[in-house]
């Protein structure tokens, strides 16, 4: 059924008069009565009774005019959703680590922006253990983690695997120093990120005397390149630094060291269009917008 003729006919309806239902559409008078016919035999139906210079709507323009209102208002809505799909609404809050802030929003951002410039996104730089409390407490709409959350009311999207690797700088290999005896530098983590970690000092057998705890892991690594000591970081957060060679990866026999980095949001939540529409951004783009930062 065509819906330009259900709307000509229902302005018709409304006027009882087809010159002024063509003045309302900008409609020339034979199109709108060219219009009315072509619904009358695509519904088998007469849909209006003409006498002399007056028209009335038959029983059957009767039903078709109440049950065609309600249909014109189902399509609005439809389209007003579909057009949700393409330009959300509304402010959408992510909270991620100072690394994922640093180099892989920007991009994100851009690209979020691009589509839906009329959007409010608030990133906030905080621990995964906050970013969890944050997306369940409503505080944040969508968080990125280390590791994996395994929750029946969030959601959680696996964006990445990476190697955890032991790096220091090249002058501290090259004296005769062991390992043991330097400095490690670490990240201020707890939860899974910190377990990862413990685990694989205790698999290598590397008790270091003494431990520098930092609160950024950009922190960490001007630290290490700055040979304070040796510590254990993620290979996205150095491998621009490894192939400068600034850094090395400290020779080990042991198996590596594989973490997660998770989206996570709450399941209640992640159809609403402006999140949903962040939430696909993130997935369909987040290794290439730490590429595209380097």
């Amino acid at each position: 059924m065509n819906i330009r003729n259900l709307k000509t006919f229902l302005s018709a309806s409304s006027h009882l008069n087809f010159t002024r239902t063509a003045e309302e559409l900008n409609f020339a008078q034979p199109t709108v009565t060219a219009q009315i016919h072509s619904l009358e035999k695509e519904l088998n139906q007469k849909l209006f009774y003409r006498i002399n210079n007056k028209i009335i709507l038959t029983p059957a323009g009767e039903i078709l005019k109440e049950k065609a209102e309600k249909l014109l208002e189902v399509i609005e809505e439809i389209n007003e959703d579909f057009e949700a799909l393409y330009d959300p609404y509304g402010e959408v809050r992510v909270a991620a680590s100072e690394f994922y802030c640093t180099h892989y929003f920007p991009q994100i951002i851009a690209n979020y922006n691009e589509l839906h410039s009329a959007n409010f996104l608030a990133l906030h730089s905080c621990h995964s253990n906050d970013v969890i409390d944050g997306v369940y407490s409503n505080h944040y709409d969508i968080g990125i983690i280390s590791g994996v959350l395994s929750s029946e009311a969030v959601h959680n999207i696996i964006l990445e695997e990476e190697e955890l690797l032991l790096v220091c700088s090249p002058a501290l290999l090259t004296n005769s120093t062991p390992i043991s005896e330097l400095t490690y530098i670490h990240y201020k983590v707890e939860g899974h990120y910190k377990r990862e970690m413990d685990r694989f000092l205790h698999d290598i057998d590397l008790q270091p005397a003494t431990k520098i705890e930092i609160g950024s892991e950009e922190g960490v690594k001007r630290a290490i390149i700055n040979k304070m000591g040796l510590g254990l970081v993620s290979q996205n957060l150095v491998k621009h630094e490894l192939r400068k060679g600034l850094l090395v990866k400290v020779p080990l026999e042991a198996p590596p060291i594989t973490i997660e980095t998770s989206l996570i949001c709450l399941k209640d939540k992640a159809e609403e269009p402006n999140i949903k529409s962040l939430k696909n951004l993130i997935i369909n783009h987040w290794p290439e917008s730490f590429e595209d930062y380097n």
